[in-house]
């Protein structure tokens, strides 16, 4: 009984029962032998359990592009100053200024990401694993929508872009939204996070 005292508490102070939950399982041990059957234990557990979010480093994503970006734009920057110093030919500055400009667009594109919703998905079978991580530009997606309407009859009748931008206005501070689906005949597993 000692045991099932601890387990009780334990799991109280873990946040995996609520005060009032564990007060009517320790009651139940006190009344004896027609204690709560044994399920009751692992039931409320499972519920209290908060949904697991992407992996923690998939936070810091952002981080990689932007240093790319950065490293890119250096490297151009360094290049076309020694070929303007040199007098070199303008032809080379034709090669490195849409490269210094494609390091600038990808350094600032990663740093707004940062702070952007994305979507993790990750899909496991039984020999391959595919994960992918990107972004979610949403209000520009639904603007995108918005304008391509007229012209796509699918468009017309529905309410993407305002799913899209309500999607966006979601607070996300308890955490992503995440859909798990899982097939255990195929053994195959699908995780899809936004936040």
């Amino acid at each position: 009984m000692d045991d099932a005292y601890l387990k009780i508490l334990q799991m109280i102070e873990n946040g995996t029962l609520s005060a009032a939950e564990g007060e009517k399982l320790l009651d139940a041990l006190e009344a004896g032998p027609v204690a709560a059957p044994p399920t009751a234990l692992a039931e409320p557990a499972r519920e209290a359990a908060p949904a697991a979010g992407p992996p923690a480093a998939w936070r810091h994503l952002w981080v990689y592009p932007t240093i790319g970006g950065l490293l890119l734009l250096a490297a151009m920057g360094l290049l076309t100053a020694s070929l303007v110093q040199g007098g070199k030919a303008l032809g080379w500055l034709a090669c490195t200024i849409p490269l210094m400009l494609l390091g600038t667009f990808v350094a600032v594109l990663a740093w707004w990401s940062r702070s952007a919703r994305w979507l993790h998905l990750s899909v496991r079978g039984k020999k391959e694993r595919i994960r992918l991580s990107f972004p979610l530009p949403l209000h520009l997606t639904a603007w995108v929508l918005r304008l391509a309407s007229p012209w796509v009859p699918q468009l017309r009748d529905t309410a993407v872009d305002e799913v899209i931008l309500a999607l966006a206005d979601v607070d996300m501070s308890a955490g992503p939204l995440s859909v798990e689906v899982n097939d255990e005949e195929d053994g195959e597993e699908v995780r899809v996070y936004i936040g």
